[in-house]
This record gives structure tokens, sequence and C-alpha cells, in this order.
């Protein structure tokens, strides 16, 4: 079997489909392209897909990641070409390299890079929100109610916030980080012309801990700000960036760095 890693997009076309809708998109796209796709065995046969760290319905992504087997050996740009074709508006492959390694991209994910775009109360200026982050860092635990299907549960969740910065509005076209740039096109999107010149609204910057040994969603995080805080944001749009795996030397990289992909 012949393994290939692909990045794509999940843009605002398809922000609210679930996972299983996503992967449900994928298989039909894959069978119209008649890619050498490797299926499963079994009464019901599906193709060999894995995807990383599934989204929450209503947020976006630039960075998004899939394994898929083939039964033949294929250039990776061919088949992003190929499947590009017949996936829908809102999906888009971005890059796809071949992987030897046998630790799949959903078992491998250990933190996510994600940009959240809110309004503020005037108690909750943007002017006054680096400061008030630093306070909410410099506590030494921050606990909320995480809700299972098991049930709910308290969960001290400052070790899983690895970064979070406020980037004020007036540097948002000024900077090339991945969360201004969304910013300056969510704002653009707004229907409300009061919202387009950024007036009154944050932008977050985070790195958070992902995966099955443990995940702090974005807006779980704005909602501990908020009750410990009462930081008065209101969600506007949430967008992934990038996410990030553990190599099998321990390193954190990139999942499309060739040290990821390295049997």
């Amino acid at each position: 079997m012949y393994d290939i890693r692909v990045k794509f997009i999940r843009g605002e076309e398809v922000k609210f489909i679930s996972h299983l809708d996503l992967m449900k998109t994928f298989g039909r796209a894959v069978r119209r392209s008649r890619l050498p796709i490797s299926y499963s065995q079994g009464f019901n046969p599906h193709p060999q897909m894995v995807f990383g760290l599934p989204l929450a319905v209503g947020v976006t992504s630039e960075a998004e990641y899939a394994d898929i087997e083939l039964v033949s050996d294929m250039e990776p740009d061919d088949f992003i070409r190929a499947l590009n074709r017949q996936l829908p508006q809102g999906l888009l492959l971005l890059e796809g390299k071949r992987r030897q390694s046998k630790a799949n991209i959903m078992a491998s994910v250990v933190m996510g890079d994600y940009a959240v775009l809110a309004r503020c109360e005037e108690d909750g200026a943007p002017e006054q929100l680096k400061e008030k982050l630093e306070r909410f860092l410099a506590l030494p635990e921050i606990t909320v109610v995480k809700e299972s299907k098991g049930g709910s549960r308290q969960v001290d969740i400052r070790p899983m916030i690895l970064r979070l910065e406020a980037v004020l509005p007036d540097t948002w076209g000024k900077r090339e980080d991945k969360a201004s740039l969304w910013a300056v096109r969510r704002v653009r999107d707004l229907q409300d012309p009061g919202k387009n010149s950024g007036e009154g609204l944050c932008l977050l910057s985070a790195r958070l801990s992902a995966g099955s040994s443990a995940n702090l969603k974005p807006e779980l995080l704005v909602a501990a700000l908020n009750e410990t805080l009462h930081t008065g944001l209101e969600v506007l749009g949430v967008h992934r960036t990038e996410l990030f795996v553990r190599s099998k030397s321990g390193a954190v990289v990139k999942p499309l760095d060739d040290v990821a992909l390295s049997g």
C-alpha cells in the first residue's frame, strides 16, 4: 500500500457541516475521481482515509490534514489535482506528500493554533485585553466544566493554554501572521458596516493542546475568560491556522514536515 498525507482548507461554505458529513463528502469525491484509493474489506467497504482533529461545527480552517491509503503509487501533485476537481466549493487541497510513518494523523496531533474574532464589551476593550490576558495566564489554575458523553467534569485548562495573545485591530493589516490575515478577511465579510473598521473587535491568537490526551476548544477558552475576568467577549468567528504532531523522535512539528512523515 501507498500513503499520502494532504493538507486542505475548510472554508466558510462548508463550516456548518459535521465531521461525518465531511468524511462522506471526501468519499464521494474519491469515487468520482476514480483515484486508486484503498477500500476496507467487508459488507460495506469505505475509503481508507484518516482525518486529523475534527473541527467543531461553525469553525473554519486553513490547516486540515488527512492520511489517504492508495493501492498503487501516484505523484501527490497529480492526486491533489484530480481530487480538487471533484470537491465542492469550500474544500480545497493545498499540498500533499508521501507518508512512510505508521502513526496516522489523528493519533499524532498534540496541539493547534487558532484565531478567535470577538466583539468586546466596554469593560473588555481591545486596549485593555492584553493586560487582562496577562492576569489570566498568571493564574496557577483555571478550572472549567467540560461536557462529554460520560457527563460533566471539572478540568484545569491552564496547562492546555500554550500561548495566548491579543492582537489589536490597528495592527491586523500590518502583520503577516495567519491570525491577522484571517481577521482582515473575516471582518470584510461581515454584513454590519459598523464592524468593517474593526472598532470594538478583539482578535485572540492561541496555541492550545489538542488531541486524545488533552484537548481544549477555543470556545471553552473564551468562556473561561468571560467567567474568570468578565471580559464580555462575544465570539464572531473561530479559525484554525495550524495543527502540530509529535514525531517518532518526540519533536513537535507540522504534519507535512519530513520528520513527521518518515518511518
